[in-house]
């Protein structure tokens, strides 16, 4: 992990800029151990790591540093997600922040990626409720 600036950050296939902090695998974030990229969306990457035990987990962390906004948008998806309790549905494990960047520790269960072969998802239509 070192810091940089984009303009001298080299990002490799599993290197990442966070905020002004390049991260590559084998960094720590916070307690735990960063492995590689699983996804990105506008705002946000998904890593996955391990933890002490060796346990893996998927780590959703900010790419740059919020605003108020997008912060209290971070935060309250992590309350609505930390209420959900369903056996198809991954658990939100807690919370915690790396070099002031807020992330969501997830549970990650290996298997296939079933929506990037198909390109982005679009609901085609409103099913109609009642």
């Amino acid at each position: 992990m070192s810091t940089t600036t984009s303009s001298t950050f080299t990002p490799t296939e599993s290197s990442l800029l966070l905020g002004d902090v390049a991260l590559c695998p084998g960094d720590a974030v916070g307690a735990y151990l960063y492995l590689r990229p699983l996804g990105r969306g506008s705002t946000a990457y998904v890593l996955l790591a391990k933890d002490g035990q060796g346990l893996e987990v998927a780590l959703k962390i900010l790419k740059s540093h919020p605003t108020p906004q997008e912060l209290e948008r971070f935060e309250r998806e992590f309350r609505l997600l930390s209420q959900i309790r369903h056996p198809n549905i991954i658990r939100v494990l807690g919370r915690d922040t790396f070099q002031g960047l807020p992330y969501i520790i997830l549970e990650y269960i290996k298997g296939r990626d079933y929506i990037k072969p198909c390109g982005i998802f679009h609901i085609s239509h409103q099913p109609s409720v009642g």
